[in-house]
């Protein structure tokens, strides 16, 4: 199987080296060249191979500025700090109790599941543990639940 792959890409690969090699040497890239050296691009939109070699010239730099090799420069003023103002301490804002509301408990000692009604009007199903937009179900019981949200508890009633 190797054999015949590396048969069939010598097949391939040397006429199409060849026959680049012998566009490039009898000069036929000469029309995409004007007289100052830079690449000009032919207008007719023909599909011959030509027009599907890709060009490239030689690049020239100009000199601007120092070189980037050599090292920078350092002064001997001295580096001025700007120094920050101090933000004043707000008061943090208690956390609110989320206004989620209970649609429905069903009661099992082993595992209980609520149905939830969430701030933005989606409904859900959670068990305990669950975490639902940041909320996390602490404790399901006959008459309410236990969630924690933002490192606070929070008991909400049927």
């Amino acid at each position: 199987m190797r054999k015949i792959i590396i048969i069939v890409l010598i097949v391939v690969a040397v006429p199409l080296y060849t026959y680049n090699m012998y566009m490039l040497l009898r000069g036929s890239l000469s029309k995409y060249f004007d007289k100052k050296g830079s690449v000009t691009f032919a207008t007719d939109t023909s599909n011959d191979l030509q027009s599907l070699i890709f060009i490239a010239t030689p690049a020239h730099f100009e000199k601007k500025g120092r070189s980037p090799f050599l090292p920078y420069p350092v002064s001997d003023k001295p580096v001025t700090t700007i120094q920050k103002q101090k933000n004043p301490i707000l008061p943090k804002e208690t956390p609110k109790a989320p206004s989620i509301s209970i649609n429905g408990i069903m009661w099992n000692p082993q595992n209980p599941i609520a149905m939830v009604t969430m701030p933005d009007g989606s409904s859900a199903t959670v068990k305990v543990g669950q975490v639902i937009n940041e909320l996390t179900i602490k404790k399901i019981e006959k008459t309410f639940i236990v969630v924690i949200s933002g490192k606070k508890e929070f008991q909400i009633n049927r």
